[in-house]
Protein backbone atom coordinates (compact mmCIF):
# COMPACT_ATOMS: atom_id res chain seq x y z
CA UNK A 1 0.00 0.00 0.00
CA UNK A 2 1.10 3.55 -0.69
CA UNK A 3 0.20 6.83 0.97
CA UNK A 4 0.31 9.63 -1.60
CA UNK A 5 -0.10 13.35 -1.90
CA UNK A 6 -1.74 14.24 -5.21
CA UNK A 7 -2.55 17.43 -7.12
CA UNK A 8 -6.07 17.22 -8.54
CA UNK A 9 -6.95 18.83 -11.87
CA UNK A 10 -8.61 21.76 -10.07
CA UNK A 11 -5.38 22.57 -8.19
CA UNK A 12 -6.50 21.01 -4.89
CA UNK A 13 -4.02 18.85 -2.96
CA UNK A 14 -5.39 15.60 -1.54
CA UNK A 15 -3.94 12.68 0.38
CA UNK A 16 -4.99 9.10 -0.25
CA UNK A 17 -3.88 5.61 0.68
CA UNK A 18 -3.95 3.43 -2.41
CA UNK A 19 -3.18 -0.09 -3.57
CA UNK A 20 -1.64 0.11 -7.06
CA UNK A 21 -2.99 -2.39 -9.57
CA UNK A 22 -1.34 -1.38 -12.85
CA UNK A 23 0.99 1.32 -14.25
CA UNK A 24 1.15 2.28 -17.92
CA UNK A 25 -0.27 4.35 -20.76
CA UNK A 26 -3.81 5.61 -20.22
CA UNK A 27 -6.25 7.92 -21.98
CA UNK A 28 -8.78 10.41 -20.65
CA UNK A 29 -10.99 12.50 -22.95
CA UNK A 30 -8.58 11.96 -25.84
CA UNK A 31 -5.46 12.87 -23.82
CA UNK A 32 -2.85 10.16 -23.35
CA UNK A 33 -0.75 10.02 -20.20
CA UNK A 34 1.29 7.67 -18.04
CA UNK A 35 -0.75 6.75 -15.02
CA UNK A 36 -1.48 4.31 -12.28
CA UNK A 37 -4.69 2.36 -11.82
CA UNK A 38 -5.28 1.85 -8.11
CA UNK A 39 -7.86 1.09 -5.47
CA UNK A 40 -8.57 3.70 -2.81
CA UNK A 41 -8.27 2.11 0.60
CA UNK A 42 -10.55 4.77 2.08
CA UNK A 43 -13.62 3.72 0.08
CA UNK A 44 -12.57 0.82 -2.19
CA UNK A 45 -13.20 2.89 -5.34
CA UNK A 46 -11.03 2.38 -8.42
CA UNK A 47 -8.86 5.38 -9.33
CA UNK A 48 -6.84 6.38 -12.38
CA UNK A 49 -4.07 8.82 -11.46
CA UNK A 50 -1.59 10.70 -13.62
CA UNK A 51 1.99 10.08 -12.49
CA UNK A 52 2.75 13.75 -13.24
CA UNK A 53 0.35 14.85 -10.50
CA UNK A 54 1.69 12.62 -7.72
CA UNK A 55 3.65 14.89 -5.37
CA UNK A 56 4.91 12.24 -2.95
CA UNK A 57 4.59 8.52 -2.26
CA UNK A 58 5.28 6.69 0.97
CA UNK A 59 5.22 2.93 1.43
CA UNK A 60 2.99 1.69 4.24
CA UNK A 61 3.66 -1.46 6.20
CA UNK A 62 0.76 -3.87 6.28
CA UNK A 63 -0.55 -4.52 9.78
CA UNK A 64 -2.74 -7.38 10.86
Amino acid sequence: NLHMKYLKGNGEFVQRTIRPVWIGEMEYEGNEYIGVEALSLENGAPMNLSLKRIISLESQTLTE
